[in-house]
Protein backbone atom coordinates (compact mmCIF):
# COMPACT_ATOMS: atom_id res chain seq x y z
CA UNK A 1 0.00 0.00 0.00
CA UNK A 2 2.76 2.16 0.64
CA UNK A 3 4.53 2.12 -2.04
CA UNK A 4 1.56 1.98 -4.74
CA UNK A 5 1.89 4.33 -6.94
CA UNK A 6 -2.42 4.42 -7.47
CA UNK A 7 -5.43 5.59 -4.95
CA UNK A 8 -6.05 2.83 -2.41
CA UNK A 9 -9.86 2.52 -3.09
CA UNK A 10 -10.44 -0.45 -0.10
CA UNK A 11 -13.86 0.83 1.76
CA UNK A 12 -14.24 -1.10 5.20
CA UNK A 13 -17.89 -2.57 5.29
CA UNK A 14 -19.31 -1.96 8.52
CA UNK A 15 -23.00 -2.46 9.86
CA UNK A 16 -25.78 0.51 10.29
CA UNK A 17 -25.10 0.43 14.13
CA UNK A 18 -21.30 0.36 13.79
CA UNK A 19 -21.45 2.95 12.01
CA UNK A 20 -24.07 5.05 14.36
CA UNK A 21 -21.81 4.17 17.26
CA UNK A 22 -18.90 5.79 15.40
CA UNK A 23 -20.66 8.95 14.32
CA UNK A 24 -19.95 8.10 10.47
CA UNK A 25 -23.01 9.99 8.80
CA UNK A 26 -25.30 7.14 6.85
CA UNK A 27 -27.56 7.75 4.51
CA UNK A 28 -31.04 7.02 3.85
CA UNK A 29 -29.91 3.44 2.62
CA UNK A 30 -28.15 2.66 4.91
CA UNK A 31 -24.79 3.93 2.95
CA UNK A 32 -22.15 6.20 4.64
CA UNK A 33 -23.30 9.28 3.75
CA UNK A 34 -20.12 11.37 2.42
CA UNK A 35 -19.17 15.12 2.57
CA UNK A 36 -16.96 17.36 1.06
CA UNK A 37 -14.62 19.01 3.30
CA UNK A 38 -11.66 21.38 2.47
CA UNK A 39 -8.36 20.42 4.33
CA UNK A 40 -5.08 22.75 4.50
CA UNK A 41 -2.19 20.83 3.64
CA UNK A 42 1.42 21.85 3.71
CA UNK A 43 3.65 20.13 1.30
CA UNK A 44 7.42 21.75 1.83
CA UNK A 45 7.15 25.69 1.45
CA UNK A 46 3.60 25.50 -0.08
CA UNK A 47 0.44 25.48 1.66
CA UNK A 48 -2.82 24.43 -0.89
CA UNK A 49 -6.07 24.10 -0.22
CA UNK A 50 -7.48 20.61 -1.10
CA UNK A 51 -11.05 19.28 -1.48
CA UNK A 52 -11.95 16.00 -0.59
CA UNK A 53 -14.64 13.93 0.65
CA UNK A 54 -15.40 12.67 3.90
CA UNK A 55 -15.06 8.67 2.90
CA UNK A 56 -11.86 9.20 0.75
CA UNK A 57 -8.98 7.20 2.98
CA UNK A 58 -5.92 8.79 4.43
CA UNK A 59 -3.95 7.10 1.72
CA UNK A 60 -6.05 8.32 -1.30
CA UNK A 61 -5.25 11.92 0.36
CA UNK A 62 -1.38 11.13 0.28
CA UNK A 63 -1.51 10.21 -3.13
CA UNK A 64 -3.27 13.72 -4.55
CA UNK A 65 -0.68 15.28 -2.34
CA UNK A 66 2.29 13.32 -4.01
CA UNK A 67 0.68 13.90 -7.26
CA UNK A 68 0.49 17.76 -6.92
CA UNK A 69 4.24 18.21 -5.49
CA UNK A 70 5.21 15.65 -8.88
CA UNK A 71 3.35 18.13 -10.93
CA UNK A 72 6.40 20.83 -9.87
CA UNK A 73 9.16 18.17 -9.54
CA UNK A 74 8.16 14.93 -11.74
CA UNK A 75 11.67 13.16 -10.89
CA UNK A 76 10.74 13.07 -7.41
CA UNK A 77 8.68 9.73 -6.07
CA UNK A 78 7.89 11.07 -2.49
CA UNK A 79 7.45 7.47 -1.40
CA UNK A 80 8.66 8.30 1.92
CA UNK A 81 6.29 10.76 2.59
CA UNK A 82 3.04 10.11 4.44
CA UNK A 83 0.59 12.40 5.82
CA UNK A 84 0.78 14.02 9.22
CA UNK A 85 -2.13 15.51 11.49
CA UNK A 86 -0.16 19.05 12.35
CA UNK A 87 -2.85 19.58 15.50
CA UNK A 88 -2.69 16.24 17.34
CA UNK A 89 1.33 15.58 16.40
CA UNK A 90 -0.03 11.89 14.67
CA UNK A 91 0.27 9.90 12.46
CA UNK A 92 -3.63 8.55 10.42
CA UNK A 93 -3.58 5.33 9.55
CA UNK A 94 -3.40 5.25 5.54
CA UNK A 95 -6.79 2.45 5.65
CA UNK A 96 -8.93 5.02 7.69
CA UNK A 97 -11.52 7.24 5.92
CA UNK A 98 -11.43 11.32 6.60
CA UNK A 99 -14.74 10.60 8.94
CA UNK A 100 -13.28 8.24 10.73
CA UNK A 101 -11.34 10.53 12.52
CA UNK A 102 -14.14 13.16 12.45
CA UNK A 103 -11.79 15.90 10.36
CA UNK A 104 -13.41 18.87 8.83
CA UNK A 105 -12.68 21.38 6.52
CA UNK A 106 -9.66 23.68 8.25
CA UNK A 107 -8.11 20.77 9.38
CA UNK A 108 -4.19 21.45 8.83
CA UNK A 109 -1.93 18.51 7.71
CA UNK A 110 1.57 18.32 6.56
CA UNK A 111 2.91 16.05 3.82
CA UNK A 112 5.86 15.30 5.17
CA UNK A 113 9.02 12.83 5.04
CA UNK A 114 8.59 10.10 7.56
CA UNK A 115 12.22 8.86 7.47
CA UNK A 116 15.10 10.37 9.68
CA UNK A 117 18.21 8.98 11.42
CA UNK A 118 17.53 7.85 15.14
CA UNK A 119 20.34 8.22 17.72
CA UNK A 120 20.02 5.59 20.49
CA UNK A 121 22.01 4.51 23.39
CA UNK A 122 22.23 0.93 23.86
CA UNK A 123 22.43 -0.84 28.06
CA UNK A 124 26.21 -1.51 27.26
CA UNK A 125 26.48 3.11 26.60
CA UNK A 126 27.59 2.11 22.68
CA UNK A 127 25.73 4.38 20.49
CA UNK A 128 23.89 3.57 17.31
CA UNK A 129 21.95 5.77 14.41
CA UNK A 130 19.73 4.15 12.71
CA UNK A 131 16.94 4.76 9.96
CA UNK A 132 13.17 4.61 11.51
CA UNK A 133 9.75 5.64 10.60
CA UNK A 134 8.34 8.56 12.55
CA UNK A 135 4.60 7.44 11.55
CA UNK A 136 5.50 4.17 13.64
CA UNK A 137 4.42 4.59 16.83
CA UNK A 138 6.82 3.87 19.91
CA UNK A 139 6.16 0.23 19.86
CA UNK A 140 6.65 0.11 15.75
CA UNK A 141 9.99 1.56 16.37
CA UNK A 142 11.10 -1.00 19.34
CA UNK A 143 10.54 -3.43 16.74
CA UNK A 144 12.70 -1.91 14.01
CA UNK A 145 15.65 -1.52 16.46
CA UNK A 146 15.61 -4.89 17.72
CA UNK A 147 15.58 -6.03 14.06
CA UNK A 148 18.52 -3.75 13.62
CA UNK A 149 20.23 -5.51 16.28
CA UNK A 150 18.71 -9.55 15.59
CA UNK A 151 17.11 -9.35 19.05
CA UNK A 152 13.97 -11.66 18.94
CA UNK A 153 11.44 -10.53 22.27
CA UNK A 154 10.85 -6.41 21.10
CA UNK A 155 8.37 -7.28 23.95
CA UNK A 156 11.07 -7.22 26.62
CA UNK A 157 12.31 -3.61 25.53
CA UNK A 158 11.29 0.07 26.32
CA UNK A 159 12.80 3.39 25.25
CA UNK A 160 13.55 6.63 27.57
CA UNK A 161 14.39 10.18 26.39
CA UNK A 162 18.52 10.27 27.23
CA UNK A 163 18.68 12.45 30.36
CA UNK A 164 22.28 13.06 29.12
CA UNK A 165 21.08 15.15 25.36
CA UNK A 166 20.84 18.27 26.21
CA UNK A 167 17.70 19.56 24.02
CA UNK A 168 18.31 22.32 21.83
CA UNK A 169 19.00 25.49 23.86
CA UNK A 170 16.87 27.45 21.42
CA UNK A 171 13.52 25.66 22.20
CA UNK A 172 11.34 28.32 24.33
CA UNK A 173 10.54 24.89 26.40
CA UNK A 174 14.05 23.65 27.04
CA UNK A 175 14.30 23.98 30.75
CA UNK A 176 10.62 21.88 30.74
CA UNK A 177 11.72 19.19 28.23
CA UNK A 178 14.83 18.60 30.71
CA UNK A 179 13.09 18.27 33.33
CA UNK A 180 9.80 15.91 32.11
CA UNK A 181 12.20 13.04 31.50
CA UNK A 182 14.37 13.37 34.97
CA UNK A 183 14.88 10.20 36.21
CA UNK A 184 13.83 10.41 40.27
CA UNK A 185 14.38 7.86 42.87
CA UNK A 186 14.10 7.45 46.59
CA UNK A 187 17.46 7.40 48.41
CA UNK A 188 17.83 5.79 52.12
CA UNK A 189 20.23 7.39 53.94
CA UNK A 190 21.42 9.78 52.18
CA UNK A 191 22.17 13.45 53.30
CA UNK A 192 21.90 15.24 49.79
CA UNK A 193 19.71 18.32 49.81
CA UNK A 194 19.97 17.97 45.57
CA UNK A 195 18.31 14.64 45.13
CA UNK A 196 14.79 13.56 45.95
CA UNK A 197 15.45 11.16 49.12
CA UNK A 198 14.16 9.40 52.42
CA UNK A 199 16.11 8.78 54.93
CA UNK A 200 15.50 5.85 57.61
CA UNK A 201 17.87 3.48 59.28
CA UNK A 202 18.33 -0.01 58.30
CA UNK A 203 17.02 -2.81 60.67
CA UNK A 204 19.50 -5.85 62.37
CA UNK A 205 17.91 -8.60 60.75
CA UNK A 206 20.73 -9.06 58.56
CA UNK A 207 24.30 -8.82 58.77
CA UNK A 208 24.90 -6.85 55.87
CA UNK A 209 23.04 -4.76 53.86
CA UNK A 210 23.40 -2.55 50.88
CA UNK A 211 20.88 -0.11 52.62
CA UNK A 212 23.47 0.72 55.03
CA UNK A 213 25.21 2.35 52.37
CA UNK A 214 23.22 5.21 50.63
CA UNK A 215 20.64 2.50 48.58
CA UNK A 216 18.67 3.86 45.55
CA UNK A 217 14.95 2.97 44.93
CA UNK A 218 14.49 4.01 41.32
CA UNK A 219 10.55 5.30 41.13
CA UNK A 220 8.21 6.65 38.30
CA UNK A 221 11.01 5.27 35.12
CA UNK A 222 9.72 7.63 32.29
CA UNK A 223 9.07 5.02 29.68
CA UNK A 224 7.92 6.52 26.66
CA UNK A 225 4.46 5.22 25.81
CA UNK A 226 4.12 2.36 23.28
CA UNK A 227 0.68 3.60 21.67
CA UNK A 228 2.20 7.08 21.09
CA UNK A 229 4.22 8.69 18.51
CA UNK A 230 7.72 10.32 18.83
CA UNK A 231 5.70 13.76 17.91
CA UNK A 232 3.24 12.69 20.73
CA UNK A 233 5.08 13.14 23.24
CA UNK A 234 7.40 15.88 21.84
CA UNK A 235 10.43 14.25 21.47
CA UNK A 236 12.74 16.51 19.58
CA UNK A 237 14.40 15.30 16.53
CA UNK A 238 17.86 16.16 17.76
CA UNK A 239 17.55 13.75 21.02
CA UNK A 240 19.11 10.65 21.79
CA UNK A 241 16.88 7.79 23.11
CA UNK A 242 17.69 5.01 25.87
CA UNK A 243 17.21 1.55 24.45
CA UNK A 244 16.52 -1.14 27.23
CA UNK A 245 15.16 -3.79 29.04
CA UNK A 246 11.76 -2.84 30.66
CA UNK A 247 10.15 -6.33 31.62
CA UNK A 248 12.02 -9.30 32.87
CA UNK A 249 10.48 -12.78 32.49
CA UNK A 250 12.68 -14.93 30.59
CA UNK A 251 16.02 -15.10 32.13
CA UNK A 252 17.11 -18.12 30.56
CA UNK A 253 20.94 -17.36 29.49
CA UNK A 254 21.48 -18.57 26.22
CA UNK A 255 25.07 -18.59 24.57
CA UNK A 256 23.53 -18.44 21.65
CA UNK A 257 22.10 -14.71 22.00
CA UNK A 258 25.18 -13.13 22.73
CA UNK A 259 24.89 -9.68 21.95
CA UNK A 260 21.01 -9.78 24.04
CA UNK A 261 23.31 -11.74 27.25
CA UNK A 262 25.96 -8.62 26.88
CA UNK A 263 23.23 -6.10 26.76
CA UNK A 264 21.78 -7.80 29.89
CA UNK A 265 24.74 -7.81 31.37
CA UNK A 266 25.67 -4.15 31.19
CA UNK A 267 22.08 -2.88 32.06
CA UNK A 268 22.40 -5.12 35.42
CA UNK A 269 26.35 -3.80 36.18
CA UNK A 270 24.78 -0.33 35.89
CA UNK A 271 21.89 -0.52 38.05
CA UNK A 272 24.46 -2.37 40.53
CA UNK A 273 27.00 -0.21 40.41
CA UNK A 274 24.79 2.78 40.69
CA UNK A 275 22.78 1.22 43.65
CA UNK A 276 19.59 0.27 42.40
CA UNK A 277 19.93 -3.41 43.49
CA UNK A 278 19.15 -4.52 46.98
CA UNK A 279 21.71 -6.94 48.17
CA UNK A 280 23.08 -9.00 50.79
CA UNK A 281 27.17 -9.50 51.71
CA UNK A 282 26.99 -12.68 50.06
CA UNK A 283 25.08 -11.46 46.89
CA UNK A 284 28.06 -8.86 46.88
CA UNK A 285 30.71 -11.12 47.23
CA UNK A 286 29.68 -12.41 44.17
CA UNK A 287 28.68 -9.93 42.05
CA UNK A 288 31.90 -8.04 43.02
CA UNK A 289 34.09 -11.24 42.42
CA UNK A 290 33.07 -11.82 38.62
CA UNK A 291 33.45 -8.09 37.65
CA UNK A 292 37.19 -8.38 39.36
CA UNK A 293 37.70 -11.70 37.08
CA UNK A 294 36.67 -9.79 33.99
CA UNK A 295 38.54 -6.59 34.78
CA UNK A 296 41.81 -8.10 36.29
CA UNK A 297 41.86 -11.77 35.23
CA UNK A 298 43.00 -14.76 36.87
CA UNK A 299 44.76 -14.24 40.29
CA UNK A 300 45.86 -17.17 43.03
CA UNK A 301 45.23 -17.80 45.91
CA UNK A 302 46.90 -14.95 47.63
CA UNK A 303 45.89 -12.79 45.31
CA UNK A 304 48.98 -12.53 42.56
CA UNK A 305 47.77 -12.06 39.02
CA UNK A 306 48.84 -14.11 36.31
CA UNK A 307 48.82 -10.95 33.40
CA UNK A 308 47.88 -8.12 35.80
CA UNK A 309 48.32 -6.05 39.18
CA UNK A 310 48.69 -8.28 42.70
CA UNK A 311 44.64 -8.10 44.19
CA UNK A 312 44.54 -7.17 47.81
CA UNK A 313 41.89 -5.73 50.14
CA UNK A 314 43.87 -3.09 49.85
CA UNK A 315 43.69 -2.90 46.33
CA UNK A 316 40.28 -3.58 46.06
CA UNK A 317 39.34 -0.68 48.38
CA UNK A 318 41.11 1.56 46.09
CA UNK A 319 39.11 0.26 43.14
CA UNK A 320 36.04 -0.53 44.83
CA UNK A 321 33.73 1.58 42.69
CA UNK A 322 34.51 -0.86 39.92
CA UNK A 323 33.44 -3.69 41.39
CA UNK A 324 30.68 -2.62 44.73
CA UNK A 325 28.19 -0.30 44.66
CA UNK A 326 28.20 3.27 46.79
CA UNK A 327 31.77 2.27 48.96
CA UNK A 328 30.37 -0.53 50.31
CA UNK A 329 33.44 -2.85 50.90
CA UNK A 330 34.99 -3.80 54.31
CA UNK A 331 38.25 -5.45 54.56
CA UNK A 332 36.15 -8.29 55.45
CA UNK A 333 34.11 -8.51 52.56
CA UNK A 334 37.56 -7.69 50.41
CA UNK A 335 38.87 -11.22 51.56
CA UNK A 336 35.90 -13.17 50.70
CA UNK A 337 35.69 -11.34 47.19
CA UNK A 338 38.90 -12.41 46.43
CA UNK A 339 38.47 -16.07 47.16
CA UNK A 340 35.41 -16.30 45.14
CA UNK A 341 37.72 -14.31 42.43
CA UNK A 342 40.47 -17.19 42.73
CA UNK A 343 37.39 -19.41 42.40
CA UNK A 344 36.49 -18.14 38.67
CA UNK A 345 39.78 -18.62 36.97
CA UNK A 346 39.64 -19.37 33.49
CA UNK A 347 36.04 -18.58 33.02
CA UNK A 348 35.11 -16.98 29.41
CA UNK A 349 34.18 -13.41 29.42
CA UNK A 350 30.19 -14.73 28.04
CA UNK A 351 29.62 -17.44 30.80
CA UNK A 352 30.91 -14.56 33.27
CA UNK A 353 28.22 -12.02 31.96
CA UNK A 354 25.38 -15.13 32.16
CA UNK A 355 26.63 -15.65 35.89
CA UNK A 356 26.31 -12.04 36.77
CA UNK A 357 22.64 -11.77 35.31
CA UNK A 358 22.07 -15.02 37.27
CA UNK A 359 23.18 -13.21 40.23
CA UNK A 360 21.19 -10.32 39.62
CA UNK A 361 18.11 -11.76 39.25
CA UNK A 362 18.32 -13.45 42.32
CA UNK A 363 17.84 -10.24 44.14
CA UNK A 364 14.90 -9.39 46.02
CA UNK A 365 14.62 -6.10 44.59
CA UNK A 366 14.66 -7.78 40.77
CA UNK A 367 12.46 -6.87 38.23
CA UNK A 368 9.67 -4.25 40.32
CA UNK A 369 8.88 -1.12 38.83
CA UNK A 370 8.08 1.29 41.41
CA UNK A 371 5.35 4.02 40.92
CA UNK A 372 3.62 6.77 43.21
CA UNK A 373 0.37 8.18 43.64
CA UNK A 374 -1.92 9.36 46.54
CA UNK A 375 -5.24 7.48 47.58
CA UNK A 376 -8.46 8.45 45.70
CA UNK A 377 -10.47 7.95 49.30
CA UNK A 378 -7.64 9.65 51.43
CA UNK A 379 -6.36 12.17 48.38
CA UNK A 380 -3.38 13.63 50.62
CA UNK A 381 -2.38 9.89 51.92
CA UNK A 382 0.78 9.44 49.79
CA UNK A 383 1.37 5.50 48.52
CA UNK A 384 3.68 3.50 46.42
CA UNK A 385 3.27 0.49 44.17
CA UNK A 386 5.50 -1.90 42.77
CA UNK A 387 4.75 -4.21 39.74
CA UNK A 388 6.72 -7.42 39.54
CA UNK A 389 6.84 -9.92 37.03
CA UNK A 390 3.85 -11.78 38.59
CA UNK A 391 2.39 -9.44 41.25
CA UNK A 392 1.52 -6.07 41.98
CA UNK A 393 2.61 -4.19 45.24
CA UNK A 394 0.42 -1.51 47.23
CA UNK A 395 1.97 0.47 50.16
CA UNK A 396 0.68 3.44 52.21
CA UNK A 397 1.11 5.23 54.88
CA UNK A 398 0.09 3.79 58.23
CA UNK A 399 0.11 0.59 56.83
CA UNK A 400 2.29 -2.05 58.58
CA UNK A 401 3.14 -4.19 55.30
CA UNK A 402 2.41 -4.16 51.62
CA UNK A 403 -0.42 -5.33 50.05
CA UNK A 404 0.39 -8.06 47.44
CA UNK A 405 -1.92 -9.30 44.34
CA UNK A 406 -1.56 -11.49 41.82
CA UNK A 407 -1.39 -9.84 38.18
CA UNK A 408 -3.07 -12.80 36.63
CA UNK A 409 -6.03 -12.85 38.57
CA UNK A 410 -7.06 -9.01 38.33
CA UNK A 411 -10.34 -9.09 37.41
CA UNK A 412 -10.43 -5.45 35.66
CA UNK A 413 -8.72 -2.31 35.36
CA UNK A 414 -10.54 1.31 34.81
CA UNK A 415 -8.69 4.58 33.98
CA UNK A 416 -10.49 7.77 34.09
CA UNK A 417 -9.72 11.59 32.65
CA UNK A 418 -8.54 12.36 36.23
CA UNK A 419 -5.40 10.10 36.05
CA UNK A 420 -7.51 7.79 38.33
CA UNK A 421 -7.19 4.43 37.95
CA UNK A 422 -9.14 1.74 40.19
CA UNK A 423 -7.96 -1.94 40.15
CA UNK A 424 -10.15 -4.71 40.95
CA UNK A 425 -9.02 -8.17 42.66
CA UNK A 426 -10.57 -10.85 44.48
CA UNK A 427 -11.78 -9.93 47.50
CA UNK A 428 -10.12 -6.12 47.51
CA UNK A 429 -10.36 -2.95 44.73
CA UNK A 430 -6.81 -0.35 45.08
CA UNK A 431 -8.07 3.19 43.68
CA UNK A 432 -5.23 5.76 43.16
CA UNK A 433 -4.52 8.93 41.69
CA UNK A 434 -1.21 8.69 39.62
CA UNK A 435 1.45 10.98 39.76
CA UNK A 436 2.70 9.61 36.17
CA UNK A 437 0.00 9.02 33.25
CA UNK A 438 -2.01 7.03 33.85
CA UNK A 439 -1.62 5.36 30.43
CA UNK A 440 1.75 4.92 31.14
CA UNK A 441 1.21 3.09 34.49
CA UNK A 442 -1.79 0.81 32.70
CA UNK A 443 0.58 0.24 29.89
CA UNK A 444 3.59 -1.31 32.46
CA UNK A 445 0.77 -4.02 34.34
CA UNK A 446 -0.73 -4.57 30.92
CA UNK A 447 2.95 -5.69 29.12
CA UNK A 448 3.38 -7.67 32.08
CA UNK A 449 0.08 -9.26 31.98
CA UNK A 450 0.55 -10.31 28.23
CA UNK A 451 3.83 -11.55 28.98
CA UNK A 452 2.44 -13.83 31.75
CA UNK A 453 0.02 -15.05 29.11
CA UNK A 454 3.00 -15.68 26.39
CA UNK A 455 4.67 -17.60 29.14
CA UNK A 456 2.20 -19.73 29.93
CA UNK A 457 1.09 -20.72 25.97
CA UNK A 458 4.59 -21.68 24.94
CA UNK A 459 6.85 -24.36 26.97
CA UNK A 460 9.73 -22.42 28.57
CA UNK A 461 12.75 -24.10 29.37
CA UNK A 462 13.71 -24.21 33.30
CA UNK A 463 16.65 -21.85 33.28
CA UNK A 464 18.91 -23.51 35.84
CA UNK A 465 19.08 -26.64 33.44
CA UNK A 466 19.46 -24.32 30.43
CA UNK A 467 22.56 -23.24 32.22
CA UNK A 468 23.74 -25.81 33.32
CA UNK A 469 23.79 -27.07 29.90
CA UNK A 470 25.80 -23.74 28.69
CA UNK A 471 28.60 -24.54 31.50
CA UNK A 472 28.85 -28.40 30.89
CA UNK A 473 28.98 -27.57 26.76
CA UNK A 474 32.29 -24.98 27.71
CA UNK A 475 34.88 -27.58 27.30
CA UNK A 476 37.50 -25.36 27.79
CA UNK A 477 36.40 -23.93 30.93
CA UNK A 478 38.64 -25.66 33.80
CA UNK A 479 36.75 -27.55 36.51
CA UNK A 480 37.15 -25.06 39.39
CA UNK A 481 35.12 -22.31 37.56
CA UNK A 482 32.64 -25.15 36.47
CA UNK A 483 31.80 -25.76 39.98
CA UNK A 484 31.40 -22.61 40.83
CA UNK A 485 29.22 -21.67 37.44
CA UNK A 486 27.36 -24.73 38.41
CA UNK A 487 26.82 -22.86 42.39
CA UNK A 488 25.56 -19.57 39.81
CA UNK A 489 23.38 -21.93 37.98
CA UNK A 490 21.75 -23.15 41.20
CA UNK A 491 20.63 -19.74 42.20
CA UNK A 492 16.72 -19.06 42.08
CA UNK A 493 15.03 -16.19 40.59
CA UNK A 494 14.30 -13.79 43.79
CA UNK A 495 10.66 -15.59 45.61
CA UNK A 496 7.57 -13.65 44.79
CA UNK A 497 6.27 -12.87 48.43
CA UNK A 498 5.04 -9.73 50.47
CA UNK A 499 8.13 -10.33 52.26
CA UNK A 500 10.09 -9.03 48.61
CA UNK A 501 8.76 -5.29 48.73
CA UNK A 502 8.60 -5.45 52.45
CA UNK A 503 12.29 -6.16 53.35
CA UNK A 504 13.25 -3.88 50.97
CA UNK A 505 12.29 -1.32 53.79
CA UNK A 506 13.16 -3.66 56.53
CA UNK A 507 10.67 -2.78 59.24
CA UNK A 508 6.88 -1.15 59.09
CA UNK A 509 8.65 2.30 60.37
CA UNK A 510 10.52 2.60 57.14
CA UNK A 511 7.56 1.98 55.45
CA UNK A 512 6.12 5.58 56.66
CA UNK A 513 9.76 7.58 56.16
CA UNK A 514 9.48 6.06 52.78
CA UNK A 515 6.05 7.52 52.13
CA UNK A 516 7.28 11.48 53.99
CA UNK A 517 10.22 11.17 51.57
CA UNK A 518 7.30 10.66 48.48
CA UNK A 519 5.69 14.00 49.39
CA UNK A 520 9.39 15.43 47.82
CA UNK A 521 8.22 13.70 44.47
Amino acid sequence: LHNSQFPVLLKPIISFNTAVTLGISVGTNGTMASQEVTLKIHMGAMVKNMQFQSIMHIEEVRYACKKEMQSKDPSKTYADHKIYWIEKKTWPEPHHALQYYDIHSGTEFEFRKCHRPLKVRLPDNSNKTMVIDESLPIKGIIAVICENLELTCPQEFGLQLDPTSTPNPNRPDAAQHKSKYFNPYLIPNCSDTDEFMVNFQSGAKKEFRATDKRMRLPINQPWLLPAKFLSELDVPPEAQLVFKFRFFHNMNPNAREKLRNSLLFHQAVTMYLGGYVFVNEEEIVDMAAILAQMQWGDISLDGSALNGPKVTPDFLEKHQEAIVPRKCLSKKVAKKIISAHHGLNGSSVEMLQMCFVRAWASTESFGIENLSGYDKIKPKIKCLLGISSRHFFFVSQGMKKPMIEDLSKMKKMLRDHNNVMTLSFTGCDISLKCDQPVDLVADTIMGTIELITEQQNRPVEDETEVFMKNIEENMQMPDNAKATMRRFAKKQRAPESDAQFQNIFEAEHDLDQVMAGLENL
